[in-house]
């Protein structure tokens, strides 16, 4: 029986044939006569793999070693003694096929103590990220940006700094021990941010939509915002229109929606809005 415990130990027996199985369960309590449900249930208690079941129709054909008896308990049959050699043999190749896999598994203690070193540098590096500061960038527009809303991920506060501002943007990031952004470096770069000594962190755009989101907030690139990125900047570059081609996807979404707005109802929308808008106002009065 200790064979069989050795051999079948989660070992997969879907290969071994039912009259095998049987066999083998019936020579190891030395032949005696066995219900076909402890039968199953001794190889189930070893392995889940295995196709035994107490199903007596499959041992009533002549010649098989497993006898039915009559009231429908299992024994060994007269005249098997070569299928009790094969089995005994199969057995034994069994035993050496998990001593062989048991000796190049690994020491479950080590195992163990590796999991436990694994788990504690993870602890210290939650701790040690825990006390950086972090920050995520978003600039508009992405190659130049004149506006740039700053998620403080330890206050889950937004800022946003637009054109003059972004002198004090410039001081605030050097204070960050990790900075992240969508094409962090050339980001930083175009706002001109020196990054040595400090970590930066790739983002694509779905993480940068992500993270915002988990900070209860949006960027605040608000039409007010491109309102004032519509002046000049220092009077030597030209306007920066919100209904021109952006090519940030928020500010894109809101410069649609702000032109829609504006052509709503046809001809008498237009009207309507450039009526009621104070530059259409101040070019009546002047007229």
């Amino acid at each position: 029986m200790e064979e069989l415990d050795e051999a079948w130990k989660d070992a997969s027996l879907n290969s071994w044939s039912a009259q095998r199985l049987a066999l083998a369960v019936l020579d190891a309590h030395g032949g005696q006569t066995m219900s076909p449900q402890d039968v199953v249930g001794f190889v189930a208690t070893r392995t889940k793999w295995h196709g035994l079941r107490d199903d007596s129709s499959k041992f009533r054909r002549k010649g098989c070693p497993i006898a039915v008896e009559d009231d429908g308990g299992w024994s060994i049959a007269t005249g098997t003694g070569d299928a009790l050699r094969a089995m005994r043999k199969a057995v034994r190749a069994g035993i050496e096929t998990a001593r062989r896999h048991a000796s190049a598994r690994p020491d479950p203690s080590v195992i163990a103590a590796q999991r436990k070193a694994a788990e504690r540098r993870r602890a210290e590096n939650a701790r040690e990220l825990a006390a950086m500061t972090r920050a995520l960038l978003v600039g508009f527009p992405a190659k130049a940006p004149r506006a740039v809303a700053l998620l403080d991920v330890g206050e889950h506060s937004v800022h946003t700094f637009v054109d003059g501002e972004l002198d004090e943007l410039r001081r605030r990031v050097a204070g960050y021990d990790i900075v992240g952004a969508e094409d962090v470096r050339s980001l930083l770069r175009a706002l001109d941010v020196e990054a040595d000594g400090m970590r930066l962190a790739e983002l694509g755009h779905s993480d940068v939509r992500t993270t915002m989101r988990y900070a209860h907030h949006a960027p605040e690139l608000t039409p007010g915002i491109f309102d004032r990125l519509s002046e000049p900047a220092g009077g030597t570059e030209g306007p920066v229109m919100a209904g021109g081609d952006l090519d940030e996807p928020t500010a894109r979404g809101r410069s649609r929606k702000r032109r829609r707005g504006g052509s709503k109802g046809g001809s008498r929308g237009r009207a309507g809005a450039s009526a009621g808008s104070p530059r259409a106002r101040s070019l009546d009065e002047s007229g």
